[in-house]
This record gives C-alpha cells, structure tokens and sequence, in this order.
C-alpha cells in the first residue's frame, strides 16, 4: 500500500513576527520514522525567501538542531521539500521543531501542508490555526489521508509471486502519478488514489527495472476503498 510522493509544501500564513526560523522538519511514516532523506544526502528543499545565504531552506532538512532556515521578513512564506530521484515518500506525520529560543517569535501560527507528483498539482493535508511551540521540542502533526480509492493487483511471473517496479499515469495527459514495488513475497501492490473519474495506465517494469519489456494494465479505474 502506498501514498508516496516527490513534493511536499509547508505554507506560512500568519506567525508572531514576520519571519519563519525552523530549525528541523521530519517527514515520517506510520512507526514515527523519518522517511525524509537529508539534503546532504541527495534531497531538494527550497523555500520562498531566505534571509541571507548563511540560512538556507536545506537547513531545515539537515538533521541537525544546531542550523535553521531563515525566511525574510514578510508572509507569506512556503518551504518544500523535493526526493530529487531518491525514494518518494509515504507519510503519516510531520515533525517541526522551530529554532531554538524563538518560540515566541519568528514562529508561525497558522499554516498548511501539500503534496505533490509533479509540482503543479498540490492537494492540501493538513490545516493548523493557533499553532504554539516550545523550545526544543518537535511540534508533530498527523496529516489527512484524503485516498478513498485504490489501484491493486498481483504480479505473477509463471504463477510465481515477484517483486516488481510499478509506475502509475493517467490516461489523460499521460503524467506519471506515482509508483512502488509490489510485495516481495506475496507479489501484490496497492496504491491510494484520490480520483476515481479517470483512467490510469499501470506500468509493470521488467526485471531489470527497465521500460523496454514492461507490461501495461491500460485504461484503469481505481476501485473504492471498502471498511478502511
């Protein structure tokens, strides 16, 4: 089962001062693991504003306390986070911790997060008013897992179950939606779908995770989520 995804957007609206100083923001899975690579190791993040070069937006994915990004000093203000070609990501709870002493201000107060495939389209999951924070502690929040539709199958390779690379785009413009391995052992995948009004193509790689002998499930409709 997956909702993984490239992008996700942190959008300030409203905080005690003009500026955001963040010190860490986690993105983590179902076990409270942090599923967001570090900038140093081959992630993006980029932000609206910084306040000089000594404050950059991969201060605030560097897994380090000790640095923070700066925005400058007029909402509003965003903050993304890109895999850049690493593993997309599945997440469950965001973790922000601001920078350390500045709790009462250059802290935001009211804020969303988004994600994305492809950088134009952004659903929103989460929504906070009213944010406080204390110092050296990670602020964590749940987000909405807005998926009430799935794409699920098996992949069998003579009549064994197979671990497989598998990408889904839609029929319409033919951009890729998102993708994952299938079970290992079982052989089966699920992806979480937000729209069940177009067709997907499901494209099944190779065994060398190649394209060139893909098999292709073509003009799919996601199915209704049942009891989740």
């Amino acid at each position: 089962m997956s909702n993984a995804h490239q992008f996700w957007r942190l959008n300030f609206t409203s905080g005690y001062s003009g500026y955001v100083s963040l010190a860490q923001v986690e993105y983590r899975n179902i076990d409270g693991v942090r599923v967001s690579v570090p900038t140093s190791s081959g992630s993006l993040a980029t932000a609206s504003s910084i306040f000089s070069g000594t404050y950059p937006a991969s201060n605030a994915f560097n897994n380090s306390a000790g640095t923070f990004w700066n925005s400058s000093s007029s909402y509003p203000h965003w903050l993304k986070y890109d895999t850049n070609g690493l593993d997309i990501i599945d997440v469950f709870t965001v973790a922000i911790k601001i920078r350390d002493g500045y709790s009462s201000e250059q802290a935001p107060s009211v804020f969303t997060l988004e994600m994305s495939d492809d950088d134009v389209e952004w659903i929103e999951v989460l929504s906070v008013t009213g944010a406080t924070w204390i110092n050296g502690e990670f602020n964590l929040y749940e987000i909405d897992r807005p998926f009430k539709y799935k794409i699920a199958g098996t992949v069998l390779v003579n009549e064994v179950p197979e671990k497989r690379w598998i990408n889904i785009y839609k029929r319409t413009d033919g951009s890729w939606v998102t993708g994952g391995y299938s079970d290992p052992v079982t052989g089966k995948y699920e992806f979480r779908m937000t729209n069940n009004q177009i067709y997907y193509a499901v494209i099944l790689e190779d065994e060398t995770e190649q394209i060139y002998n893909s098999q292709v499930r073509d003009f799919i409709i996601p199915t209704e989520i049942q009891g989740d």
